[in-house]
């Protein structure tokens, strides 16, 4: 039997400029989020197929379909130069779709020995958030 197998590999660079997304504004101007230009991306990745026809009889067909890809998306520029936008967030060199969060350390107490500890990460350049019970480390 002919064609059993068949199958395909594609590599692509998609680049977006243009790139309209929701951004967050002062809710004093009455509206929340603008849609706004915020900058421009690249997508480069590939794509595998493979297909087999492994059973072929006149009442019954097995076929099989792989597919296997990648895809590196990334920012490659943000509206006026800028290298980061917290109201996405956005950061040039990132996906488009990332998120940040602080480092969670512990519960510190004002006990001897943690305002030490936080003494030493101070000097370390760290800097800490206070929320009514913990206490947040941004690196």
């Amino acid at each position: 039997m002919e064609n059993r197998i068949s199958g395909s590999v594609e590599y692509y660079i998609a680049k977006t400029s243009d790139l309209l997304m929701n951004q967050s504004i002062p809710v004093i101007t009455g509206y929340a989020q603008i849609l706004n230009n915020v900058g421009k991306t690249e997508n480069r990745g590939f794509e595998v197929s493979l297909s087999t026809v492994n059973v072929k009889t006149k009442d019954f067909t097995w076929q099989t379909d792989w597919t296997f890809s990648l895809n590196n998306e990334k920012i490659k520029e943000l509206a006026g130069g800028a290298t980061y936008d917290s109201t996405g967030p956005w950061m040039v060199g990132e996906p488009l779709n990332s998120f940040y969060d602080f480092q969670y350390d512990r519960i510190w107490q004002n006990t001897q020995e943690d305002n030490h500890l936080m003494d030493v990460y101070r000097s370390l350049g760290l800097t800490f958030l206070l929320d009514n019970i913990r206490l947040w480390i941004n690196h």
